[in-house]
């Protein structure tokens, strides 16, 4: 909104860009581009402000204020003290006392290579601050020209904060004949002055700021008309000007002022104008239709036209309906709701959502013959990019293609993200400029995007959840990946005896019903990339030494003694799951672990239902002291039994998520559970079903991760074995999650 080339209205900015030397060998500094994102989000941040600090909402065209970044107040001098000077995304009140215009005082210098600089200069102005109305970048959303003058800005002003659209108040004639008048039809054509007479004294009101929302950016800083009004000799030699020196406004339209009455005072007449706006009883329902579509996530219903139109009937029922909530609305926020504080933004967002119109599930068989009419009323809203995007962080703690490496200073939040910045528009986002209204339902293309973060999003963040500490997950707190569709039981146990003289034996205690059962014993956190190194450091390599497993009756079914082994030979019922799991190994005759998340299985017959032991012997040569190596024990079912432990615990865990991704409330045996439940035992069972021989080679790993980030990539470049299927499982029900109708809405 008031880029560099602006700066010399603002000596501080102006001085500051030239100071930096030759802009061919020296780029502009950050501040720059702090300087134009914050102006641009200004009166965002005011509105925020207000509504936050339970202001009264009518200071949105009222504000004696506006609010500042930290080189924002620099450039126009609010000598605001922030908390922290180089946060640029801090804001605070403050008055701009930075703007000078360019009169007799303003001496100035231009170099091409080094910009203007400014030797001397006039008075700064008192800037006449007006809510939202006069912040720069709500006037140079709403630009002007020499013909339009500030008919624009009244029109969205009308529209914005009284809920009237000039354009639609009066029909439009396209008769040529009552449309070929030349003598000033906006003041004289009726089919003209219908709006005008209403549209041009607000329009006027807007006196003192140029086309591009400059104050008072005329000819010695006298006045904001268009230089050719002044001067219309310029274009058509002869012609004589209306223009007397001293006039802030044109003297063919009509006189500055709103709804009958007129400006008086020319240098504050937005002040004024914000003022009577705000007393209008039009102000607090147009606060309501101002807020309606980004709550309910669809417009407020307009009154049908056609009477013939087959579903006329609905559309005036729901109009009526909706209108006359929104009038009820309005007055009672004027008033104060629920006996608040009257224009209270906080008491009117909260209103809306807890209105019917946001909470209603949707419209019941028979109410209405064509249901499609009635719109999205209480349905869930199809989430924007930015609240899609801020959801995916919050829930998954991770942004899609976002590079952690990268500081792009030129964006605002100085990230670059696969949404917001590749796909916004086509994900049904506005850019402000050609694009200004949002897709409001799903399209093919954005259920492709939808589909493409989920399955880019899904490996690296449940890679990167189950690296870390139960404790500090985001997603898998209570869960190991350890845990599988025919877990009975699971014990993960730290190993601290570091030789073979010392080793440790583990015992795991579990009441086994009669079947073929499996006992799994693995090495869950093998593996970690110290960040930022360019090697791989191991936490540990696991040696077992000897397992047994004891029956209800004391007796000893399994007793292997790796010692009784040769080295190299094999076991038939031993079976390797994962990447390198090691041989028999040297001198000490264990069975290694190493380098990898990996387990191996061994076959259990139960034929007496009852309590069985099994006991592990192992110890851990440790190479760093960041933490213990672990040893898992589990006995397994030999096929999936839905009555586990683990499927217990695993559909406890898929309850939880569609808590928390879809926020809904689901029992364990609901129809929802057991199909997403199905859906984990298949890709479980596809992961378990791959070929072993190459540990290296998907599905068998997760190597394939689409990172972005390499950073993070070398981080967990080890952490991304997946020998029992499950992270690839849960990568699946991550992905089947993200690409829901309840996920993608709200």
């Amino acid at each position: 909104p008031v880029g560099l080339a602006s700066l010399p209205l603002f000596p501080v900015g102006n001085n500051k860009y030239w100071n930096e030397g030759d802009k061919r060998d020296k780029p502009v500094g950050q501040w720059s581009y702090d300087w134009e994102k914050t102006m641009a989000r200004s009166p965002l941040e005011l509105i925020a402000y207000i509504i936050q600090e339970d202001r009264s909402y009518q200071e949105v065209v009222t504000a004696d204020y506006m609010m500042m970044s930290p080189i924002m107040s620099e450039i126009l001098r609010g000598g605001i003290e922030f908390d922290d000077p180089e946060n640029h995304r801090e804001f605070k009140p403050g008055k701009n006392q930075g703007q000078v215009v360019i009169d007799e005082q303003h001496e100035s210098e231009y170099d091409f290579n080094f910009g203007t600089r400014i030797d001397s200069h006039g008075d700064f102005i008192d800037y006449p601050h007006a809510g939202v109305l006069n912040t720069h970048s709500f006037l140079a959303r709403y630009p002007s020209t020499d013909t339009n003058r500030n008919r624009a800005r009244a029109r969205w002003t009308y529209y914005h904060f009284l809920g009237v659209d000039i354009e639609k108040s009066a029909p439009r004639t396209t008769d040529p004949v009552a449309l070929a008048d030349t003598n000033n039809p906006t003041m004289n054509n009726p089919a003209c002055t219908v709006c005008h007479e209403i549209l041009d004294p607000l329009a006027g009101a807007f006196q003192n700021y140029g086309d591009n929302g400059h104050y008072r950016d005329g000819y010695l800083g006298r006045d904001a008309l268009a230089h050719y009004y002044k001067f219309p000799g310029l274009l058509e030699p002869g012609a004589e000007t209306i223009y007397q020196t001293g006039d802030l406004w044109y003297r063919d339209m009509r006189e500055p002022g709103f709804e009958g009455r007129l400006v008086n005072n020319p240098d504050h007449s937005l002040q004024w104008l914000g003022q009577r706006m705000a007393d209008d009883p039009r102000f607090a329902t147009a606060a309501v239709k101002f807020w309606w579509s980004a709550i309910m996530g669809a417009d407020a219903a307009l009154a049908p036209e056609e009477i013939s139109d087959s579903d006329y009937s609905e559309r005036l029922a729901l109009f009526e309906e909706q209108n006359g909530f929104i009038e009820a609305l309005g007055q009672q926020f004027s008033q104060g709701i629920n006996g608040g504080k009257p224009f209270n933004g906080k008491d009117l967002l909260t209103e809306m959502i807890l209105s019917p119109w946001f909470t209603a599930a949707g419209i019941e068989d028979g109410v209405t013959s064509t249901p499609a009419a009635i719109g999205n009323i209480g349905a869930r809203r199809l989430l924007t990019p930015e609240e899609l995007e801020a959801k995916s962080y919050s829930l998954l703690g991770r942004r899609w293609g976002e590079d952690s490496g990268s500081n792009p200073t030129y964006k605002y939040d100085r990230l670059i993200t696969k949404l917001l910045d590749v796909y916004p528009e086509s994900y049904g986002g506005i850019d402000s400029k050609g694009i200004l209204e949002r897709t409001r339902s799903m399209t093919a293309i954005m259920a492709n995007i939808a589909e493409r973060k989920a399955l880019e999003m899904a490996c690296p963040v449940v890679v990167m959840d189950f690296a870390r500490p139960s404790q500090d997950r985001i997603i898998f707190k209570n869960i190991e990946p350890s845990v599988e569709p025919n877990t009975e039981y699971l014990q993960i146990n730290p190993v601290s005896s570091e030789s073979f003289a010392s080793r440790e034996t583990f015992q795991l205690d579990a009441f086994l019903s009669v079947g073929e059962k499996k006992i799994s014993i693995s090495f869950p956190n093998s593996v970690r990339k110290v960040e930022g190194a360019a090697t791989t450091e191991k936490v540990a390599d696991l040696y077992i030494t000897n397992i047994e497993v004891e029956d209800s009756a004391g007796n000893l079914i399994w007793d292997l003694d790796f010692s009784e082994l040769n080295f190299g030979d094999s076991f038939e019922d031993l079976k390797v799951f994962g990447g390198n799991c090691g041989g028999y190994w040297h001198s000490d005759d264990s069975y290694r672990f190493y380098h990898s998340h990996c387990s191996i299985e061994l076959p259990v017959s139960v034929g007496l239902a009852g309590t069985y032991q099994l006991r592990v012997g192992a110890w851990a040569e440790r190479s760093q002291e960041k933490e213990l190596p672990e040893v898992a024990l589990s006995f397994k079912t030999a096929s999936v039994d839905d009555e586990s432990n683990g499927s217990r615990q695993l559909r406890s865990k898929i309850q939880d998520l569609y808590a928390q991704f879809h926020g809904v409330t689901v029992d364990i045996d609901d129809p929802d559970v057991d199909l997403a439940y199905a859906l984990m035992i298949d890709a479980w069972q596809e992961r378990k079903s791959a070929s072993p021989d190459t540990p290296r080679t998907a599905p068998y790993d997760l190597y394939n991760c689409k990172w972005n980030d390499w950073s993070l990539r070398q981080q967990y470049f080890e952490t991304d074995q997946d020998p029992t299927g499950m992270k690839y499982a849960w990568m699946t029900m991550i992905i089947s999650l993200m690409i829901d109708f309840n996920y993608l809405h709200e």
